[in-house]
């Protein structure tokens, strides 16, 4: 399959038209149809605004090696069996009623009693959280445990693409995030093409965190 056809399933299987994407890019619609039939090339500013917009990898737009989506090249999420339970020190794992002060950092909340792993690989983690829910399968499982650090909302700066654990009004999701339409908010996006992304406004974002990697417990 090349670039062409895996952009068109790409956006297919999330449900964006190729009018949705020339309004994200500010371009015409026939332009778009151009590039995701394979009739118009990727040059660098071409592919730079795709990724911006998009997630989309830059380099692999316009050569088609390496991985389709921004963050998929250090492959963050790739499940390690190397994590070992701990009475004493480790990496806290926070339940859902104490996350909000854990995106604070609250003393208190890390010391929580609750159970603690040491994972060699994600020393620099502040906390791991238990994955719910199918909507970033195939990526995380119900079930599984992920290595978070936090990241301060002052001065607050994205990798794109790449996913967080979010505390919002409504509770506390873990999804990719990616550029929206004006600066006042951010596109949430879910791995499970069966649910629909969606931009939240940044005055509902309370915390952050970036997920570090994915542990699955043996």
């Amino acid at each position: 399959m090349n670039i062409s056809e895996r952009l068109k399933d790409y956006f297919k299987s999330r449900d964006v038209s190729q009018k949705e994407i020339a309004t994200q890019l500010g371009v015409t619609q026939g332009y778009v149809a151009l590039m995701l039939n394979g009739k118009q090339p990727f040059g660098r500013a071409a592919a730079k605004k795709w990724q911006e917009a998009f997630g989309l990898n830059a380099s692999w737009l316009m050569t088609g090696e390496g991985a389709m989506l921004v963050g998929q090249e250090s492959a963050p999420e790739r499940p390690l069996p190397l994590a070992s339970h701990s009475d004493g020190g480790g990496i806290p794992l926070i339940p859902v009623e104490a996350m909000a002060g854990a995106f604070r950092g609250e003393r208190t909340v890390l010391e929580y009693e609750c159970e603690r792993y040491i994972v060699p690989a994600f020393e620099g983690a502040d906390f791991l959280v238990r994955v719910t829910g199918d909507s970033m399968v195939p990526t995380f499982r119900s079930g599984d445990i992920v290595a978070c650090q936090r990241v301060p909302l002052d001065n607050l700066f994205f990798q794109w693409n790449r996913a967080y654990v979010l505390d919002t009004t409504q509770g506390a999701i873990i999804k990719r995030v990616r550029q929206a339409g004006d600066t006042g908010h951010i596109l949430i996006v879910s791995d499970n093409a069966e649910y629909t992304p969606f931009e939240l406004p940044r005055e509902q974002l309370h915390g952050l965190a970036l997920v570090r990697g994915l542990i699955r417990l043996e």
